[in-house]
């Protein structure tokens, strides 16, 4: 090989290497490409899935807010305890049943000691409700009931919840405990018509779709007192395609469907 065709070869050489590795000296900038203009139909979804707490309106003031290295007991969490405790008719927890109970329904222990006597007043006080008292006498009743309902129509709502107790002696009874502070039975009805009235419409709704209740009773029982404010609202079989109907325009605005 000549000295020039040495020289050549080398210089081919020396672009070859230049193109191969340039991306780390002078890295291609990304070209500009215009978004393609796609005519995709206006699809809805298949179907709505939402729970009943979706539905309910929030308040601002319902969660207490900890601070650091605070112990604080969440609504939730008191009311898991609540249920756990009338559910086995234990209607006078002492701290030791409080923290046993705490623990198995994966609440904090600790923050459920320092509210025990909180706890135990919601507990006398459900126990001590007329909606309580009546459910015992039902020839039958569930305690923390799940159910799923479907709401017909395009697209279809799937609606699932939670009733704390229901029950069935001459009508179908739906019993729900509300750990809120209210004062006076005027403010527990309040609070139901400004926030609860949508979880008792479909709570009954769903008896009605679940067990063929024609007839529903709903009661909201304020334990946080005291003594306990009860508020109750009756449902029937001209009620259930006005509440079907209000229910699933609620779901479809919460979730963008028009």
């Amino acid at each position: 090989m000549s000295a020039d065709e040495a020289r050549q070869r080398g210089k081919e050489f020396s672009q070859t290497e230049t193109e191969a590795v340039k991306w780390l000296y002078e890295p291609d900038s990304i070209p500009s490409l215009e978004a393609p203009k796609l005519d995709l139909p206006d699809l809805k979804p298949s179907v709505l899935r939402l729970s009943v707490t979706d539905l309910v309106e929030k308040d601002g003031q319902a969660k207490p807010k900890a601070t650091v290295g605070e112990q604080t007991l969440l609504p939730q969490e008191a009311g898991l305890i609540v249920h756990y405790c009338l559910q086995r008719q234990i209607t006078s927890p002492t701290d030791e049943q409080i923290k046993w109970i705490a623990l198995t329904v994966g609440a904090d222990a600790n923050a459920a000691l320092a509210r025990a006597s909180d706890l135990r007043r919601f507990v006398e006080n459900a126990a001590k409700s007329s909606a309580w008292q009546q459910a015992q006498k039902a020839y039958d009743r569930w305690h923390e009931l799940d159910f799923r309902i479907w709401l017909d129509g395009e697209p279809p709502v799937e609606l699932t919840g939670r009733w704390d107790l229901i029950a069935k002696g001459d009508d179908w009874l739906v019993v729900d405990f509300k750990t809120d502070f209210v004062d006076s039975a005027e403010k527990a009805k309040q609070l139901v018509d400004e926030r609860y009235f949508v979880q008792a419409q479909t709570y009954a709704l769903a008896a009605h779709k679940v067990f063929s209740a024609d007839f529903v009773k709903v009661v909201f029982v304020f334990v946080n007192s005291d003594c306990p404010h009860e508020v109750a609202l009756s449902f029937t079989h001209e009620d259930w395609a006005g509440i079907t109907e209000s229910l699933r325009q609620k779901a479809l605005n919460l979730a963008g469907v028009r």
